[in-house]
């Protein structure tokens, strides 16, 4: 009886394909981004892809309308076209929590602004999640 090595399973696993969902951007009105599909729940982000550069934007899911989802970006919506791909990644946004972030400046999505470097946490909670006790 012959055995393969675990790695060559690992790197056939670390190939595969997998499933994505995506929609497309049908209209932009101001900074809200109207799509048909992918098929997500409120609050989860997506990217979106921009023709002009490559890049991809985040945004999140805020409503629907008409069978659509509706997000709204957490960068420039510059270069986002009709058409654009929208690909769900069944996340939330999350914020880095911990003692490294005393004393440090924070942008509305929890990058750091204040020229000290990155942050050293390891560990970040959903934006939608329970409150600590404010007394613990």
């Amino acid at each position: 009886m012959s055995f393969v090595p675990f790695e060559s399973y690992a790197e056939q696993i670390d190939n595969i394909t997998t499933v994505k969902h995506f929609g497309k951007v049908t209209q932009v009105v101001g900074l809200v981004i109207e799509s048909a599909g992918p098929a997500v729940s409120i609050g989860k982000l997506c990217n979106i892809e921009n023709r002009d550069n490559g890049e991809t934007i985040k945004a999140e899911v805020v409503g629907f309308r008409d069978n659509r989802i509706l997000l709204m970006p957490l960068g420039s919506v510059n270069g986002i076209t009709p058409g654009a791909i929208v690909t769900s990644t069944s996340e939330q946004l999350r914020v880095p929590v911990g003692p490294e972030l005393v004393g440090r400046v924070l942008g509305g999505l929890g990058q750091p602004i204040d020229g000290k470097g990155p942050l050293r946490t390891v560990t970040s909670r959903s934006i939608n999640a329970e409150p600590i006790p404010a007394l613990q």
